[in-house]
């Protein structure tokens, strides 16, 4: 599934989620990614069976869609859906503005299927043009479906059950209302409805009393300013506060309407919703029952780039909304009204009316596959682990099937232990130190040696831990071992003539020895240079094996010693063989540089030629190597 995301919601209970008492459970509303979490304090002990599932379907992800197609070829030009249960069996309601007709599709017991049984009410009277928003309530063991026909509700009666044939009643509004969104709520036992007035730009409120069957009583509550084309509203209520959001198609803008403590309010604040982009001809909105969270739905009645934009309250109706945009899914064209949402099991499901096609789709939110188990059956169930992170529902039925039916969802937030690490492992040179690093951004920290900062200095070998503990309350830990580098040493073979002399080891060396000195390297361990110094007897021709080019004004310059030597040529060569100096001259020698650059130290080859004097027709031939020490 793909994730929706914005924060970490809200624990909220709004109108759809009327959860029974008694049933209930603790958990943390954090939790770590990873890290085993108990589920405590259920309630009821004594129930007839428990059925939890620890991913139950979440708007926090993308829903998925599949096309239903026109059912009976019923549907022309449709506009607004409802969706309803009667006892275990599941219905739905549609408007079909191009026949003026009512088609009613039958599931069973099950939504993820096309409808078993499909009936088009054909039975409006011919003063009928436009059939819009749609409800269909139960009230003192009765069914209700209500209507909106420009100026006209039309209650619908089924009696005790959806399945039966309705008979129609007709209530004039006001003249001249053009109602569009319909929405019925309860509020302490009072039946209170909101249409959306397209031609006046206005909101009508419907007042039942204490019965559905009762005739409403109609207040026109205006404009307020902001209505543009009102297509749609629905209601929710959070902190016994209650709100309207209402969509308005002409200016491609989201309402908010503030009742107060009650509907009766005639005149709510209101504002326009800002943040929200990507309306287009937004036509149909509803509610998401998830686990008392508020978030919404809204269609944009296009036929092409057609998408869906999620609305989500994570810090309340009143706050800032997070907007994601769901893509063509269940091949929308002009969707237009949005059905309730009603969960069955694990899965939350919806319907879609696609004006341009005048066909149906089924929008649901599937179960996710992030915990250690899908599903338990029994009162008190193990830890469970979620290996990712995410917004996760977690749901228990009670006596499922059963009149004391009963049902109680919790989110919970799974968040990441962090990408924390100590590193790769170290060495350390000789009489050095190094920081090893536990990041920021943790709540606490302690190490093996039993500090508690983010940093820690170590001057010996080891392995070393710490234990970081995120602002999430997270725990992780990594350790390291910081081991000993060997010295590097280079050995150095070098000959001299008797009487001459070799700096090493902070003087001038006129005898055969082995000699150390200590070559420091900022980058790394410091060196150890073992010259191994011989002396021999020299010949008129003698070439040193080794210079040491520091500047000091000894063994600056490699060169031949010689006597005698009437015709000389000389040739130095790096180890890729490029050459890097050449002089016909005996007196002239090599500094270690190559155009006034300093070469790297290391080992050299060369190639010399010359003639001894007395000897002029017998031109010698040297090669060799030597070692150019820094």
């Amino acid at each position: 599934m793909k994730k929706i995301a914005f924060p970490a919601c809200l624990c909220i209970l709004i109108r759809v989620a009327g959860f029974a008492q008694g049933v209930d459970f603790t958990i943390p509303d954090t939790i770590c990614q990873g890290v085993p979490v108990q589920i405590t304090d259920v309630k009821p002990v004594n129930a007839t069976s428990y059925h939890w599932s620890f991913c139950s379907g979440n708007a926090n992800y993308q829903p998925e869609g599949v096309i239903l197609g026109n059912p009976q070829k019923y549907l022309k030009s449709p506009l607004f859906v409802t969706l309803v249960r009667d006892s275990s069996e599941y219905y739905s309601f549609i408007t079909s503005s191009g026949n003026n007709t009512m088609v009613r599709c039958y599931f069973g017991t099950s939504l993820n299927r096309h409808p078993i049984k499909v009936t088009n009410f054909d039975i409006f009277e011919t003063v009928i043009t436009n059939l819009t928003g749609i409800r269909v309530l139960k009230d003192q063991g009765k069914w209700y479906g209500f209507i909106l026909n420009g100026d006209t509700l039309i209650r619908v009666n089924f009696g005790d059950s959806l399945s039966n044939f309705p008979t129609l009643q007709y209530f004039d509004l006001q003249a001249g209302i053009a109602g569009s969104g319909l929405f019925i709520a309860r509020q302490d036992g009072e039946w209170i409805g909101f249409t959306t007035d397209l031609k006046n730009n206005a909101l009508v409120r419907l007042d039942f009393g204490s019965s559905l069957q009762n005739d409403p009583q109609v207040h026109n509550l205006g404009s307020f300013g902001i209505l543009n084309l009102p297509t749609d509203l629905t209601l929710v209520r959070e902190n016994g506060i209650w709100f309207a959001l209402v969509n308005n198609r002409g200016n491609q803008r989201i309402c908010r309407l503030r009742f107060g403590a009650s509907l009766y309010n005639d005149q709510p604040s209101a504002t326009v919703i800002s943040g929200i982009n990507g309306l287009l001809q937004n036509a149909g909105i509803s509610l998401i029952p998830d686990c008392g969270r508020i978030s919404a739905l809204v269609s944009n009645c296009v036929q092409k780039d057609v998408y869906l934009l999620h609305i989500a309250f994570p810090w309340g109706i009143s706050g800032d909304p997070v907007v994601t945009t769901i893509g063509n899914i269940g091949i929308l064209n002009q969707p237009y009204g949005i059905s309730e949402f009603q969960r069955i099991g694990d899965t939350v499901y919806g319907f879609v009316a696609n004006y341009g096609s005048s066909e149906m789709t089924r929008l649901f939110f599937p179960v996710c596959n992030g915990a250690s188990q899908a599903t338990y059956s029994g009162y008190n169930p193990g830890p469970i682990t979620y290996a990712n992170t995410g917004n996760y529902n977690i749901l228990l039925m009670v006596d499922e099937s059963l009149p004391s039916q009963a049902m109680q969802c919790k989110n919970i937030i799974v968040v990441s232990t962090g990408d924390f690490s100590l590193g790769p492992d170290r060495a350390l040179c000789k009489n050095t130190t190094t920081t090893l690093d536990a990041g920021t951004g943790h709540r606490s920290y302690l190490w093996s040696t039993g500090e508690q900062t983010q940093t820690i200095v170590v001057d010996t070998v080891g392995i070393f831990w710490v234990r970081v503990t995120t602002s999430a309350g997270c725990e992780n830990i990594d350790s390291v071992t910081v081991s000993l580098k060997n010295d590097i040493q280079h050995t150095v073979d070098t000959t001299i003539c008797n009487g001459s002399s070799y700096w090493a080891q902070k003087q001038y060396q006129y005898l055969a020895g082995v000699y150390y000195d200590t070559i420091s390297n900022p980058s790394g361990c410091d060196s150890i240079v073992i010259t191994q110094l011989q002396l021999k007897a020299c010949p008129h021709f003698y070439i040193p094996d080794a210079f040491s080019p520091n500047g000091d004004g000894l063994n600056d310059v490699f060169r031949p010693v010689c006597k005698g030597i009437v015709k000389y040529h000389l040739l130095i060569f790096d180890r890729w063989g490029s050459m890097v100096f050449e002089s016909f001259n005996a007196e002239t020698g090599w500094d270690g540089k190559v155009q006034n650059q300093q070469v790297e130290a290391g080992v050299y080859s060369f190639i010399v030629t010359f003639e001894i004097e007395g000897l002029e027709d017998q031109e010698q031939k040297q090669t060799g190597s030597v070692t150019l020490v820094r």
